[in-house]
């Protein structure tokens, strides 16, 4: 069978402007073949299958800084397209990132001075092609365009999403761009590709000053893509009049005849029959045999895995995974599908040894695509820190300072990726034989700077490690899981929590404020009054007085700051069984007095 060539050639130019504004990307995937395949056809080694993905984002004329928000969205775009789930068809992949990309740039805007003229902030147009074996995939967003030439006839795959002003019809606006508004439409279109063909992905500064069918027509008839051909594309549109940033990728398919058509991955069609699997002990999915069932919730039913992982030198290992199906009502709908998948998009972002890791199926399993709706994990050795207390009902300060650091080292690799975790608490967190900890469940997780995207529950973890502001409906950012770190850190000291069971109760900032925090000295445990008021401070009802940072309470936990030691504690919290003593003592002696008196 005949691997079609596809030849590639990217120019882009800042023009008579003094800064270019445009990025773009021109990236090819290579994905290993299904060992099964390989044995049908007597190889001995891996075989590659490409997806090449090219993007062009246009910066506007009216912003000066359009340049931050297309570079930001190539780059991402490429970054997130490698890390979505396999279930994913390329159609879910590219809008889902998109989406994304869009709210976090509309978010920039919005806390920018560019909230009222987002037109001058980072803003930008975004066109997308996508080949997979005999398909392309087209996203479009702006004013950009693409072309494709088959023999003779050339057509436009895009519109330009432009509108006639009304003061002038000589004049026109931009009317669809990335970060314009909170939702952003996209242009999604997918064509079969069955002869040799040519692309062209411009921007108008190019395609308004030459003409782009004339330019993929002499590709064709040269059947050659030559080296500098963009570029002198370009040059021709600068020598017409064009004052604008320009940037071109001319993309060429040649022996296309007789590939079969076997996407690389799911077609719209076949994820949309993907369904929850009925899994047993025994049972064996995609090439993983399920071992024993680790843990079920409403949300979920987890499963011990092992898979013969196959690598490059063609030795076999047996490994364990976790694997993660969806409980029934999660595959209902395509909208709590998606949410179950999401999990894995957003916890493949993060790098961290304290917080667990998304398995790749290809890393796995006998085959590339997965058959059901299911997420593989990393599997770890140990118990849930909820066991743990069970067993270590009374940890010292040192054993508590050292799970509460770890938790935080990965709930900051979290926040460093625009992530915050939502739903921290003992049985989301596992500790092994060695005490390391690693956060395993980012089911509620979301982004930052758009939490709306990926969690639409308002209060998305459980309410006794939940901080206030959820329950006054506003959104979580980093303070919020401090706070419930900190309620993790006193739990773990008292065996109870800083304010009882009321928070969950109190829903106005008025009734959350005659909140009193319950100070964590005892006497059963020694806590010094620096290490009590260091939590005090990040269970603040308020989170803008909380500590900053999440480095910032780990280290007050740890080290004494001289200024707290002048906080008053009231003495009944710092010694009750002492004032109990003196109050019995206090009344004998006045009732010995009151007898003597009246005797």
């Amino acid at each position: 069978m005949q691997t079609p060539v596809i030849s590639c050639n990217a120019f882009s130019s800042k023009g008579t402007k003094p800064i270019n504004q445009d990025a773009y990307i021109c990236e090819c995937f290579i994905t290993d073949e299904e060992p099964s395949k390989q044995a049908s056809r007597g190889k001995s080694s891996q075989s590659k299958r490409p997806i090449h993905l090219f993007a062009i984002a246009d910066g506007v004329s009216s912003s000066t800084v359009s340049q931050w928000a297309s570079d930001y969205a190539t780059s991402q775009f490429l970054k997130l397209f490698k890390l979505a789930p396999e279930q994913w068809s390329i159609a879910e992949t590219a809008t889902t990132i998109i989406k994304e990309i869009n709210a976090l740039l509309y978010t920039k805007n919005q806390n920018s001075a560019f909230c009222y003229t987002p037109e001058k902030g980072y803003v930008c147009t975004f066109s997308v092609l996508i080949l997979t074996s005999q398909t392309v995939h087209v996203f479009h967003i702006g004013d950009g365009e693409i072309k494709q030439a088959i023999g003779s006839d050339v057509n436009t795959l895009t519109n330009v999403h432009r509108e006639v002003s009304r003061e002038s019809s000589a004049h026109s606006y931009l009317s669809n761009a990335l970060g314009i508004s909170a939702q952003v439409e996209i242009e999604v279109a997918e064509y079969p590709i069955s002869a040799d063909c040519a692309f062209a992905i411009c921007t108008d500064g190019v395609y308004e000053h030459i003409d782009m069918c004339e330019t993929l027509k002499n590709i064709i008839n040269s059947k050659s893509l030559a080296e500098n051909v963009a570029e002198e594309a370009v040059q021709r549109a600068i020598d017409n009049g064009s004052n604008d940033n320009l940037t071109l990728i001319l993309i060429t398919i040649s022996g296309i005849t007789g590939i079969k058509n076997d996407t690389l991955q799911l077609s719209q069609e076949t994820y949309a029959k993907i369904e929850k699997p009925e899994l047993r002990v025994g049972d064996t999915i995609d090439g993983l045999t399920i071992k024993r069932q680790l843990y079920t919730s409403a949300r979920s039913h987890v499963f011990l895995a092992s898979s013969n992982r196959n690598t490059y030198e063609q030795d076999t290992k047996k490994t364990s995974v976790v694997l993660k199906v969806p409980a029934t009502e999660f595959v209902q709908t395509e909208a709590l599908k998606k949410q179950f998948s999401i999990e894995s998009f957003l916890t493949r972002r993060i790098h961290s040894p304290h917080v667990i890791k998304s398995e790749y199926l290809r890393n796995h399993s006998a085959a590339l695509l997965p058959s059901s709706e299911y997420s593989l994990y990393q599997y770890f050795e140990g118990q849930t820190l909820s066991q743990w207390i069970l067993d270590n009902p009374r940890p010292s300060l040192e054993q508590v300072r050292i799970i509460i650091e770890q938790v935080a080292t990965g709930l900051q690799a979290m926040h460093r990726q625009g992530l915050i975790h939502q739903d921290l608490r003992p049985d989301n967190i596992m500790v092994n034989s060695e005490g390391h900890c690693t956060i395993i469940d980012l089911g509620a997780a979301a982004l930052i700077d758009a939490p709306y995207l990926y969690c639409e529950n308002p209060i998305p973890g459980t309410a006794l490690y939940s901080a206030p502001e959820y329950f006054l409906g506003e959104i979580g950012t980093p303070q919020s899981d401090q706070f419930s770190l900190a309620v993790l850190a006193y739990f773990l000291l008292c065996g109870r929590y800083p304010y009882g069971t009321k928070m969950a109760h109190c829903q106005t900032v008025s009734a959350q404020n005659k909140l009193k925090y319950k100070s964590a000295i005892n006497t059963t445990l020694s806590i010094p009054l620096w290490a009590d008021n260091t939590l005090r401070r990040a269970l603040h009802i308020n989170p803008t007085k909380r500590f900053s940072s999440l480095s910032e309470f780990t280290f007050a936990l740890r080290y004494p700051n001289p200024s707290q030691h002048n906080s008053h504690v009231p003495l009944i919290q710092r010694h009750p069984l002492v004032v109990y003593k003196a109050l019995v003592l206090l009344l004998v002696f006045t009732n010995l007095v009151t007898l003597v008196l009246y005797n």
